[in-house]
Formats: structure tokens, C-alpha cells, sequence
């Protein structure tokens, strides 16, 4: 799923707003932690036997639900632009 924003700017901003309201408890995830590859920050937390990644590129907003044992494939192959979102 993609939320796109104006500017690249805004799109960050959410990802910090998003990360920071999944911070507080008693939404469903745990686990929330920062991480960069390939040259972009973004979060990971789990939820429902499910990785769940959001990140911000560009002006677009994105979030990333995969399988635990896949997770990690996934989401190097989305950030190096390897497979269509």
C-alpha cells in the first residue's frame, strides 16, 4: 500500500508521524525499530505473523506486509528497486 505526498518532505514526515504513534502501545505491533538499506531509512515492526516495513521514497509513503521467513528477501528487493510494489 502507497500514500503519496506533495513532496519527498511530507512523505518523511509521515513515516516519522506513523512511527512514532506505533511507538506508544496497544496497537497490535511490537518490535518497532529503525533500520537503513541501500541508502534508506526505514522502519520494521511485527504484527500478526508479519514483518510490516514502511518506508518514505520520494513523495511516496509505502508499507510492506510479508511472511516472517521472506521478510528480510522482500524488503532488500523492494529498497533496490527489483520488484514493482
Amino acid at each position: 500500500m502507497s500514500l503519496y505526498y506533495e513532496t519527498p518532505d511530507q512523505a518523511e514526515a509521515a513515516m516519522e508521524a506513523m512511527a512514532a504513534v506505533m511507538q506508544q502501545e496497544g496497537h497490535g505491533f511490537s518490535h518497532l525499530m529503525k533500520r537503513t538499506e541501500q541508502g534508506t531509512d526505514f522502519y520494521m515492526a511485527l504484527a500478526q505473523d508479519q514483518a510490516h516495513y514502511f518506508f518514505a521514497k520520494d513523495n511516496e509513503l509505502a508499507w510492506l506486509a510479508v511472511d516472517i521467513p521472506v521478510a528480510e528477501k522482500a524488503v532488500k528487493e523492494i529498497l533496490a528497486g527489483g520488484s514493482e510494489r
